[in-house]
């Protein structure tokens, strides 16, 4: 399912089932963590953040600081979208969105270099979000 804002209505017209079914299984889903909460599908490009860029973080083994504990430091940061701690020449990779060249610059220097622990980086596939394809279609 595509859109997640259906009402009960729309949901029990789809299944054909009552709405009070369906009230319950959503709730029963929710309440067994299978359903583990809600969330909005931004679009990027309106919002400004148009640079995606991949940053691969190698740690400072002088530190005592853990790889979990410096990539929850490095989560915090807002322009962050995601990181994972892998294995290899670098210790972590952090998926970042900023609004440009610079100010992916600044994200590196001004704040993320300054969380102690990281020290090296390197900044790869810089780009922007590409427009999704649409399907097509043809009824005979």
């Amino acid at each position: 399912m595509d859109n997640t804002k259906y009402s009960l209505g729309q949901l029990s017209k789809i299944l054909v089932i009552p709405k009070s079914s369906v009230y319950r299984r959503i709730q029963k889903l929710e309440s067994n963590g299978i359903i583990k909460g809600y969330s909005a599908k931004l679009d990027h490009n309106k919002i400004g953040k148009l640079i995606i860029a991949f940053i691969l973080i190698s740690i400072n083994s002088g530190i005592n600081n853990s790889q979990e504990s410096i990539a929850r430091k490095i989560a915090r940061v807002p322009e962050v979208y995601d990181i994972h701690i892998i294995t290899g020449e670098y210790d972590m990779i952090a998926k970042v969105r900023t609004s440009t060249v610079e100010s992916l610059g600044d994200l590196v220097v001004n704040k993320i270099r300054k969380i102690k622990g990281s020290y090296t980086f390197v900044v790869d596939g810089i780009g922007g979000e590409q427009p999704r394809k649409r399907r097509v279609t043809r009824s005979r």
